[in-house]
């Protein structure tokens, strides 16, 4: 872990000690009340909800085939249209903040336990490389998924899927260069686990391409998984 990623977690560990926290987005205090740490109530409630489930699948069609689509559902909390959630999004991602997965993890949750009635076998947090895990520290999909097993008590596995290569990040690319990117980059552990007939939730921070999440439910139904549902706490 990065001397800079270590000091950051113990400057906001001060800063959450000697002062109330402060809103994210507007810089406000936020209530003690309150049952999020790094956004404000009134923030929260301005942020425009994500599409439904059927609309995010068929933003897949723009990269895929239907034929090629292995997710049945997919469930996400925002949109990042029109709004700075995404700052948000990259101090979970890249600042050590994992505590806010945690939090929206909670949330995406009961937003799934609501809308579905799934009983999944397994919450797979999207894999990231060793390296990539070396240079962050920890991988934020897990630390959302912890806050949706909170909710629906179902088994986190790591490593149902190994990503056996290193892959640039995904930010700056375009939709086809996404896609390409994560092609083939993810095989199964069906030695290891049983996978016939499973249910699994994927668990990934934001949903842009849907091209990580679609080639990652490929391969789980190619290895024996009968359904494939995802979860993002943000839609792009």
């Amino acid at each position: 872990m990065e001397i800079t990623l270590v000091a950051k977690k113990i400057f906001h560990s001060i800063c959450d000690l000697a002062a109330p926290k402060y809103c994210f987005l507007c810089n406000k205090p936020i209530d003690n009340h309150f049952h999020l740490s790094y956004i404000c109530p009134d923030c929260f409630y301005n942020l425009p909800s994500a599409s439904d489930s059927n609309v995010i699948i068929s933003r897949l069609l723009q990269s895929f085939s239907a034929d090629d689509i292995g997710v049945s559902d997919i469930f996400s909390l925002f949109s990042l249209k029109d709004t700075d959630f995404l700052k948000i999004v990259h101090s979970l991602k890249y600042e050590g903040l994992y505590s806010i997965g945690f939090e929206f993890g909670l949330l995406l949750g009961q937003k799934i336990k609501e809308k579905n009635s799934t009983n999944y076998d397994y919450i797979l947090p999207v894999p990231i490389h060793s390296a990539k895990k070396r240079e962050r520290g920890y991988n934020q999909s897990l630390h959302i998924a912890r806050g949706i097993n909170s909710i629906l008590k179902t088994e986190i596995n790591e490593k149902l899927v190994i990503r056996g290569k290193y892959t640039q990040s995904q930010t700056l690319l375009t939709a086809s260069q996404r896609k390409e990117n994560v092609k083939d980059i993810y095989r199964a552990n069906p030695t290891k686990f049983n996978l016939d007939n499973k249910t699994v939730l994927i668990v990934d921070d934001v949903f842009t391409t849907g091209s990580t999440i679609n080639y990652l439910s490929l391969t789980l139904l190619n290895n024996g998984v009968k359904k494939v549902d995802a979860a993002t706490i943000a839609l792009a």
